[in-house]
């Protein structure tokens, strides 16, 4: 199982643990391949790097997330979509591996 998962999942888990989210991570950790893209790592990166957000984040909880990345399947995106009202949403389409 290949799983793509957006950036306010990941966000999630590292804020809470225990959390769905984070259970969520876990299972699709364990059970599948979690795949990123450039522009959907580069997001979350970014997101996780505000200073607002610093106080909430336990460095466990970035490290963890930090080797989900890292283990994660890059993948290129073949096909732009716009679906969503936010256009920094529309990160997924046809992708190649």
């Amino acid at each position: 199982m290949r799983v793509a998962v957006d950036t306010n999942v990941f966000v999630s888990a590292a804020l809470k643990n225990p959390s769905q989210p984070a259970l969520a991570l876990r299972l699709a950790a364990r059970h599948g391949i979690i795949l990123k893209s450039a522009s959907t790592e580069a997001q979350l990166l970014q997101v996780l790097g505000r200073p607002r957000l610093a106080p909430f984040l336990s460095p466990k909880s970035v490290a963890w997330i930090t080797q989900l990345l890292a283990t994660a399947v890059p993948v290129t995106i073949t096909e732009r979509i716009s679906a969503c009202r936010d256009p920094t949403d529309d990160k997924f389409g046809s992708v190649s591996v």
